[in-house]
């Protein structure tokens, strides 16, 4: 069957794709994918089949995966079954996740135990249920492979991100980062490599504050040979936020690749908020944002309100909600318009010990207006909680 889908994948109007066109396109070994078509080996890797696609139907892979993945589950390829989970996993295709979960859950002792561990993810990945209630499921699964341990340790420094817990992340994190050298399949290995970058690039720009790492790494992430938009799309948000201090037309480029990226996938929520939130506070940073209309944020509102020196209506903003004593952008934002030093300190201490130093970089360049306070704010810059 899949065969015949692949062979009518090849044909062209004027000359069809050859076996060694395709296994050069696609970096496959050309006699593998020739024995294959001539039934003298029974199956061919996952990476083969998603690879194939890419280059022959792009436009047609959500289709012709579940043709893909129907077959591999009639033919009990257990090893292309996981991978699928993975692929399922990174493009967001929760119900074929759901589906391969279900299905693998009594098949072999290994499948059952990528079932598990993916299962688990699935609930991440949905936030079907509260961190702390997955990352104890996390700690109580027993991995019984190395691929499933250091996907168990991936999913582990995901979920501490989220909960702030950053020492915690980058420690499991390094350790990942030694033992994805062991794991031998191809497929396996490109996605759990991307994975740990897009965990260290979000890590080394607001925990650590370092812009050039943090860039590598959204770089391997988007450079991923097997990864789909849907997964890299957040690295462009990513890039476009590590611009925001040093280069504006490169910040809103990265930003307006993002929002493309995410009207592809008809994401139109996510759409307004970089709009109104991101491009509207770069645009501010920088002198440019014309009207305030252009945001329906009330931070951002005040942000556009201090750089124009309207003192009162940031004031009238931020005492109308009691949260706003304690955001370190709110607490900035009347700073700057107040020029108070002492609400700017409060501001880089509130954004330190939130574990978020790139952002810290917001009220540090306005205290550098104010000699006296500069060494102080050296001191909370150089504080060590993340």
């Amino acid at each position: 069957m899949l065969r015949k889908l692949f062979r009518t994948l090849m044909e062209r109007p004027d000359k069809d794709v050859t076996n060694i066109e395709l296994a050069g396109a696609i970096n496959y070994d050309d006699s593998s994918i020739s024995k294959w078509f001539n039934y003298d080996t029974s199956d061919l890797s996952f990476r083969f089949y998603l690879s194939a696609i890419r280059f022959l139907a792009p436009e047609r892979e959500d289709e012709l995966i579940e043709i893909v993945a129907m077959e591999m589950v009639r033919t009990e390829n257990r090893q292309n079954c996981r991978h699928l989970m993975e692929y399922a996993s990174t493009t967001r295709n929760f119900q074929l996740l759901q589906n391969m979960i279900d299905l693998q859950k009594n098949v072999s002792r290994e499948n059952k135990d990528w079932a598990e561990i993916y299962g688990i993810a699935l609930s991440f990945q949905k936030k079907s249920k509260p961190l702390e209630s997955i990352l104890q499921t996390v700690e109580r699964y027993k991995p019984k492979n190395h691929t499933t341990r250091v996907f168990s340790l991936l999913l582990k420094s995901n979920i501490l991100y989220r909960m702030g817990e950053y020492s915690f992340m980058f420690k499991i994190a390094k350790e990942v980062e030694k033992e994805i050298d062991k794991i031998k399949n191809v497929y396996i290995k490109e996605c759990y490599s991307a994975r740990l970058s897009e965990i260290f690039a979000r890590g080394y720009l607001y925990q650590r504050g370092d812009v050039k790492k943090a860039r590598f790494y959204a770089n391997n992430v988007i450079n991923s040979k097997f990864l789909c938009s849907k997964f890299t799309a957040h690295t462009y948000h990513l890039l476009g936020t590590s611009y925001v201090f040093e280069n504006r037309e490169l910040s809103l480029r990265y930003f307006e690749t993002y929002k493309k990226l995410l009207e592809q996938q008809e994401r139109n929520d996510l759409i307004n908020e970089v709009t109104v939130l991101d491009i509207f506070f770069v645009n501010t940073l920088w002198g440019q944002a014309s009207s305030e209309n252009e945001t329906c944020d009330n931070l951002e509102k005040m942000h556009y309100y201090a750089r124009i020196g309207e003192y009162e209506k940031v004031n009238e903003i931020f005492y109308d909600r009691e949260e706003h004593s304690t955001n370190p952008f709110a607490l900035c934002y009347l700073g700057i318009a107040k020029e108070d030093p002492h609400l700017l300190l409060q501001s880089l201490a509130s954004f330190i010990e939130k574990g978020d130093r790139f952002f810290a970089e917001l009220p540090r360049r306005e205290i550098e207006k104010f000699p006296g306070y500069i060494f102080s704010a050296t001191v909370m810059c150089n504080i060590n909680i993340a």
